[in-house]
């Protein structure tokens, strides 16, 4: 008699690990979307979010359940041949929305993060190698999620690439 007791903690702490900020990343299903035309490619959590109907010309949207989580991403043509250098002093001189506390650039990529209101954002810029081609990652969530989050978008990061 003592059997069920025992198996429905070891069931219930199971399901608690399962769930838990520090687990959550690797515990995931994770699926990949990849944008044909511009090569944007991205590993990203299937239990988090959905794919939101597709908007000619406006960048392809994954939301949450939760109104303020939910991630962007958009391939453009690189025109210009702007490197990532110069889209980090253009988008840090644009009126843009939000304190940005981080920083990061790289020949290949850029990443801005920071606070907008209650959320926090976290924008990766990649460019291909020979500069066509840009990519753009805009992840949004609450700030109260942080903690659970900051794997998440690790992980969404680094699998965000220009794959051609």
């Amino acid at each position: 008699m003592m059997a069920a007791p025992r198996y429905v903690y070891v069931l219930a702490l199971a399901t608690t690990l399962s769930f838990s900020p520090t687990a959550l990343a690797q515990d995931l299903d994770w699926g990949v979307y990849k944008d044909e035309l511009h090569g944007c490619r991205l590993e990203y959590p299937l239990a988090l979010f959905t794919r939101d109907p597709e908007e000619p010309g406006e960048p392809q949207r994954f939301s949450s359940e939760d109104e303020s989580t939910y991630f962007r991403i958009m391939g453009a043509e690189n025109i210009a041949k702007w490197t990532t250098s110069d889209i980090k002093e253009k988008y840090l001189r644009a009126d843009m929305p939000g304190n940005v506390i981080y920083e990061r650039t790289k020949r290949e990529f850029l990443v801005l993060s920071g606070y907008r209101d209650e959320t926090i954002f976290y924008t990766k810029v990649a460019v291909s190698d020979d500069q066509h081609t840009a990519c753009i990652l805009d992840i949004t969530y609450p700030r109260s999620r942080k903690k659970e989050f900051d794997r998440i978008v690790t992980r969404m990061s680094h699998t965000f690439e220009v794959a051609r």
